[in-house]
């Protein structure tokens, strides 16, 4: 699913599974990179593959369908989670031999990175997940014999997870959603006293969710999330609904 897309359905998401509507102009504000015209393309195909749907109260506002739940708690399980979770699956992609096309390899990290991997070491990327058929398909046509893919069951300590999460920046990431949590809280305070929120607080709004998603985005890749930064997420997603409505 495109990164857009996934963008739209975590924006409509409700932890607690109660609907969520979203004015046009809200979902604008989300896709300010597409143009007018792909904004109504990407909305008329979410609708066709029943992602979203109409409110049938409220002019030119979408919710999340049950269908579109379950596709956006694929992309992002810890939505679904309760406690701390590992996977029992990670794939290892090991760099041998250059090929010419891609002499230091340069394009396979690039491409590595966008599939979720993380780098371990020089020569070694880890992801806690299957890689995508895309990726098998590259490496067999450009990279037979340069590189070796293996799918290797769960740690054996489980202090290896926390090791690999720290040395890829989990703990900084962690440090980034208690920021965009505060943040939220702030102009969460902010429209409590005021009982409004002025057009420069709108703009924080969609300007921390754009942050958030990134996060999220991120987050998905780590097999291992302590309970405390998974009910932040949902707190944040919260909040965010609760401006949006009052804005």
């Amino acid at each position: 699913m495109k990164i857009t897309s996934q963008k739209l359905l975590l924006f409509l998401y409700t932890p607690d599974g109660k609907a969520f509507s979203a004015p046009a102009s809200d979902i604008s504000e989300l896709w300010k990179e597409l143009s007018e015209t792909g904004k109504r393309s990407l909305l008329s195909y979410l609708k066709k593959q029943h992602y979203i749907t109409e409110n049938p109260y409220t002019e030119r506002s979408y919710l999340l369908t049950p269908i579109g739940r379950d596709k956006i708690v694929s992309s992002f399980p810890f939505l679904e989670s309760t406690q701390q979770t590992t996977k029992q699956l990670i794939s290892l992609l090991l760099l041998k031999r250059a090929p010419r096309h891609d002499p230091n390899f340069k394009r396979l990290a690039r491409e590595a990175r966008k599939e979720g991997f993380c780098h371990f070491s020089r020569s070694v990327f880890v992801s806690y997940q299957e890689p995508s058929a895309g990726l098998v398909k590259m490496l067999e046509k450009s990279y037979l014999g340069s590189v070796c893919l293996f799918e290797i069951g769960d740690s054996l300590l489980h202090n290896d997870w926390i090791f690999l999460q720290e040395k890829n920046n989990y703990n900084d990431l962690i440090a980034s959603l208690s920021g965009i949590s505060r943040e939220v809280g702030q102009l969460t305070k902010s429209y409590t006293m005021e009982n409004r929120l002025n057009y420069q607080s709108k703009n924080r709004i969609f300007s921390s969710f754009d942050r958030f998603f990134a996060l999220c985005l991120e987050l998905k890749n780590f097999p291992f999330i302590a309970q405390e930064e998974i009910s932040v997420i949902k707190q944040c997603l919260e909040s965010y609904h609760f401006l949006c409505a009052e804005a």
